[in-house]
């Protein structure tokens, strides 16, 4: 008898979805960058992808719009089902076994294509970071296995009341100038088409030696 899944359309890459949380005990917040991410899901078919992501909140309804934004979180560090109430700053799908962090082998020699939004695109980021999701797993963005991943990240200011996100889609080779180009007119027609109005685009380098040098501080 066929399994179920034989029937599901299978994505070329598996994605690994992932949200990324304030951390507010300094303790915690020395175990490293890695420890403010929690994987929410691997991804493996369409129909995988559509389960998991009808189940979690829409990326503006949680960060900042001049009102903190606080959910719960059941802790799985340990063996307890503890329930945490925590600010998501970020959210990141990666190709499976690739960690969200300039000094992974795949991404360390790359860049990424960064998108900055102001407030008067928070009710239009989710849709566009939708639509990168998506491109993403559907590889409409890549044909040469150049991207390894992207992430939404809330960079508000809560403090002073300033709004700041920005959307990132990292890739692994630098040196690659068509792609680079390519890459950014697709993303300023999703951006157009989603109908965002105040979106800045760049290109960077992955460079991690800005953060070693801090470190060594």
């Amino acid at each position: 008898m066929e399994s179920q899944e034989e029937n599901f359309h299978v994505l070329e890459n598996k994605w690994v979805l992932s949200e990324q949380y304030y951390i507010e005990n300094k303790t915690d917040r020395l175990k490293g960058y890695e420890n403010s991410f929690e994987k929410l899901c691997v991804i493996g078919t369409v129909e995988t992808f559509w389960c998991f992501w009808k189940q979690i909140p829409a990326i503006a309804d949680v960060f900042f719009d001049g009102t903190e934004k606080i959910v719960e979180r059941t802790d799985t560090s340990n063996s307890s089902t503890l329930v945490r109430k925590c600010r998501i700053i970020g959210q990141c799908i990666f190709k499976e076994g690739i960690e969200p962090k300039y000094e992974d082998p795949n991404n360390e020699k790359g860049g990424h294509l960064m998108c900055v939004f102001s407030k008067e695109d928070h009710d239009t980021l989710s849709i566009f970071w939708e639509c990168v999701v998506i491109s993403l797993i559907g590889e409409s963005l890549d044909n040469g296995n150049n991207i390894t991943g992207a992430r939404v990240i809330d960079k508000s200011n809560i403090s002073n009341n300033q709004i700041n996100y920005r959307v990132e889609i990292w890739f692994r080779n630098w040196e690659d100038e068509a792609f680079k180009a390519s890459l950014l007119a697709e993303t300023e027609k999703l951006l157009q088409l989603c109908g965002c109005t105040s979106a800045k685009t760049s290109i960077e380098t992955n460079d991690y030696s800005k953060w070693m040098t801090k470190e060594s501080k």
